[in-house]
Parts: structure tokens; C-alpha cells; sequence
């Protein structure tokens, strides 16, 4: 009989090595600078399942730019999901998925260029009196 030890990360995936599942899991801790909404504008945070959390994701808010950034590539490479470009990783900036483009943008940016273009608008509509 052959004994194999399993290291299981705190979300549960297991790895053979210690290395690799100390290393999946700073990774992970790094996702924690990014809050996850879904379409209904419902927060992710109790969800512990990454995987099922970012499929359900349509909305994040950046805390961290960097942090965001090392968690997007080990999730863009490792686990091949579509992620934001690190132009979008902003912090302070909610970036949100088009469901029709099949991609992320900048939905903090899309906001304030509305609302620049609605009050450049309401200041030229003269109101009647």
C-alpha cells in the first residue's frame, strides 16, 4: 500500500504539494480586495466557491488595484475564465460585465461621461416658465 498526502486549501481544492496550495491560496486571498455583485446589484460575499462567485459576477467594486490585478491573472491563466483587462482594475472603480460584447468595461467611467453629456444637455434645454 502507497500513502498519497492531499493539501486542501480553505475553499476546499486540493493539491498535491504544500507549495501549490499555499500559493492558490495568497492568491485567493488577494481576490478579497475585489467585491462581487450580481445582476441584481446582490453582493457575492458569503459565496465561497470562486468559481461559481465570478460566473455569477456582473458587478465589482476595486479596492485594490494590484491585488486585483494578481488575482486576475492567476484566474485568467490557471483557470482560463475571462477577465478585465488590467486597464479596468482601478481602484475605486466598478467594472461590469456586458452580457451582449461578452466583456468587462468601466461602469464608474460610462457614469460620469452620462452624466457630463446629461447636464451639458439640461443647460442648453431652456425651460418654459
Amino acid at each position: 500500500m502507497t500513502e498519497k498526502t492531499w493539501y486542501i486549501a480553505q475553499d476546499g481544492a486540493e493539491f498535491e504539494t504544500k507549495e501549490e496550495c499555499e500559493q492558490y491560496e495568497r492568491r485567493y486571498e488577494k481576490g478579497k480586495s475585489i467585491i462581487f455583485f450580481d445582476e441584481k446589484s446582490n453582493n457575492l460575499w458569503d459565496e465561497e466557491d470562486w468559481y461559481k462567485k465570478f460566473e455569477d459576477t456582473f458587478y465589482m467594486f476595486i479596492c485594490n488595484a494590484e491585488d486585483a490585478k494578481d488575482f486576475f491573472h492567476f484566474f485568467g491563466n490557471e483557470m482560463g475564465a475571462h477577465v478585465p483587462d488590467d486597464d479596468l482594475l482601478v481602484e475605486n472603480t466598478i467594472v461590469a460585465y456586458d452580457d451582449d460584447d461578452y466583456d468587462w468595461y468601466n461602469l464608474t467611467e460610462k457614469i460620469e461621461k452620462l452624466s457630463k453629456a446629461e447636464r451639458k444637455i439640461m443647460s442648453q434645454i431652456i425651460m418654459p416658465s
